[in-house]
């Protein structure tokens, strides 16, 4: 008798109850929603990534990685200022430098995203409003709500992709599913009338590039 109460207790603290295995096993709402959140958050290396693959397709020359010392800077830049702002940065001065014939030279990370020069020239920026095309769309109409009875889907998208380099040139590297999901995205803003600078933010963009989306 002594002997089957001892077997008992053994067996019952080796057990596991369902509310424990819920305890343990069972992640919480809260949990599962910040995982959800953290697969679609881009990272600083990321983030620095994406300025500087805009300034290699600038240069012509293969990005430099953010994984490096020599983007140490713009990493603390990205504590101040975002990512959008830092592309349309970098643009301004590859335009403000263009009869500059040292401007290849000096156009580097190390030089442009010192604190002081940042801070002295991003109210310069106009922000989600820097574009390098040949002939770019007027004022009015990359600001203006689009008036779809003079102006077709067609020429909205190729405003959408041309303005801005860094969606130009990443769109052309996409798989199909991944266009389609930009297309849609597009599309749908131009239904809702849109102005062309709103059809297409950098963070939805990159999670699409990066298959989070």
């Amino acid at each position: 008798m002594k002997k089957e109460k001892l077997t008992k207790g053994i067996k019952n603290r080796g057990s596991i109850t369902h509310r424990e295995k819920t305890k343990y096993h069972r992640p919480s709402e809260n949990k599962k929603e910040s995982m959800d959140q953290e697969t679609i958050k881009m990272t600083v290396n990321e983030k620095a990534q994406m300025v500087l693959d805009e300034m290699g397709i600038l240069l012509n020359k293969k990005p430099i990685q953010a994984n490096t010392k020599r983007a140490t800077l713009l990493k603390h830049r990205l504590k101040e200022f975002d990512e959008t702002q830092m592309v349309d940065y970098v643009k301004h001065f590859w335009v403000k430098w263009k009869d500059w014939e040292l401007r290849n030279d000096y156009f580097r990370p190390e030089t442009l995203f010192q604190k002081g020069r940042v801070w002295d020239e991003i109210d310069s920026v106009q922000l989600q409003e820097a574009y390098l095309d040949p002939a770019p769309a007027s004022e009015s109409f990359r600001k203006d709500p689009v008036n779809k009875t003079e102006i077709s889907f067609e020429i909205y998208r190729r405003e959408v992709l041309r303005p801005s380099r860094f969606f130009g040139y990443h769109f052309k590297r996409m798989n199909e599913y991944q266009k389609k999901l930009i297309e849609s995205r597009i599309r749908n803003n131009y239904e809702d009338g849109k102005p062309v600078y709103q059809a297409l933010s950098i963070t939805f963009f990159e999670q699409v590039r990066k298959g989070t989306q």
